[in-house]
């Protein structure tokens, strides 16, 4: 017997994070992506490490969006993580259209 699963996969859908007044960036929901830049969250905080995990959680337009808000360090964080919770699925401030 086999299960048939592919309702209930969401891989299409990439979450959107409203991060400024008309700045709004995808990210990426790779397992793959995500589980390598909560590494690298959780890790050393190097220039490196925040290049690569912006290049894992989303695409060079959407980096240099976040890029040019030129945010505190407290800021970016704060997007980094809940980007991370976007695709999680623990965004606490989900729009419902």
């Amino acid at each position: 017997m086999k299960s048939r699963i592919c309702d209930k996969l969401r891989y299409r859908e990439k979450p959107l994070l409203e991060i400024a007044e008309g700045v709004t960036v995808e990210v990426n929901n790779k397992a793959v992506a995500l589980l390598e830049a909560a590494e690298l969250a959780d890790g050393d905080i190097s220039k490196t490490a925040i290049d690569k995990m912006m290049s894992l959680l989303y695409s060079e337009e959407d980096a240099a969006k976040i890029a040019a808000l030129d945010l505190t360090f407290e800021d970016f964080m704060t997007v980094i993580s809940e980007s991370i919770r976007a695709v999680i699925g623990q965004s606490g401030n989900d729009e419902k259209n």
